[in-house]
C-alpha cells in the first residue's frame, strides 16, 4: 500500500495518468473491490478500501488522458454493492468501506447540477434498485446504553455511514434517483434520526464535512 501512495504522490498529471493507467488496466481496481469481501479479513478490508479511496482522489485530481475508468462501469459498482449486501448477511466492515467508497466515487465523478442525458448514469442505474436496501439499514433497531440518565438509543456506525452516503447523493441530480429517494421516504427517516436518538445529531454536527 505504501508503494501505491508513493506512486501516486506525484505532482506530475501527466504521469500520474500513465500510473493510474497502468493500475487499472491490469484490473487492480476490480481486486481491490474483492478484498473488501465479507470474507477476506479486517486488515485486508481496510487496506483495500483506504486504496481504492486514494485511486479515486487521484482520478479527481488527473487529467483527461486517463483511458480506463473503471470506476464509471455499472459493473463495478454492482460488483461493490453485491459485497455491501452479500447474500449470506450484512457485514459491518464490508458495508461501511463500501460507503467509504461509494462516497468517493461520488466526488470523482463530478455529476452536473442538471443532466441532460435520456439515461441515467450508470453508477446512478446501479444505486436505485439498491435504494431500499439502504432505507432497511436506516430502520434497523438502534443499539440501547444505559448511562447516567437511564437508557438511550444510539445509532450505529452503518447507520451513520448510511446517512452519510445518502447526504453525498443530495449532490447528485438525477429525476430517476430523487423520485426513488422520495418515494421511499429516505432523509425523512434520516431526520428523524437527527432529532431522535441521543449522541446521533452530536456525531453529525463534529462528524459530516
Amino acid at each position: 500500500m505504501d508503494f501505491i501512495k508513493a506512486l501516486l504522490k506525484t505532482e506530475d498529471t501527466s504521469q500520474k495518468d500513465l500510473i493510474l493507467n497502468w493500475l487499472f488496466s491490469g484490473g487492480f481496481f476490480d481486486n481491490c473491490i474483492d478484498l473488501l469481501h465479507p470474507n477476506k479479513d479486517p486488515l485486508s478490508k481496510d487496506n483495500a478500501s483506504e486504496i481504492l479511496v486514494i485511486l479515486l482522489a487521484a482520478c479527481g485530481s488527473g487529467g483527461e488522458d486517463i483511458a480506463i475508468r473503471p470506476y464509471e462501469s455499472k459493473e463495478a459498482v454492482d460488483k461493490l454493492l453485491g459485497i455491501m449486501f452479500d447474500e449470506n448477511g450484512l457485514s459491518t466492515t464490508s458495508y461501511n468501506k463500501g460507503i467509504d467508497c461509494l462516497i468517493a466515487i461520488i466526488d470523482v465523478l463530478h455529476f452536473p447540477a442538471k443532466s441532460t442525458q435520456d439515461e441515467p448514469h450508470p453508477f446512478i442505474a446501479s444505486i436505485v434498485p439498491h435504494l431500499e436496501k439502504f432505507k432497511n439499514v436506516l430502520t434497523t433497531p438502534l443499539r440501547s446504553r444505559v448511562g447516567s440518565f437511564g437508557e438511550i438509543k444510539i445509532a450505529g456506525e452503518t447507520v451513520v455511514n448510511t446517512v452519510k452516503f445518502l447526504t453525498a447523493l443530495m449532490a447528485v441530480y438525477s429525476a430517476e434517483l430523487d423520485d426513488e429517494l422520495i418515494s421511499l421516504q429516505l432523509f425523512r427517516h434520516c431526520m428523524s434520526l437527527f432529532f431522535k436518538y441521543a449522541l446521533f445529531s452530536h456525531f453529525c454536527l463534529f462528524n459530516f464535512d
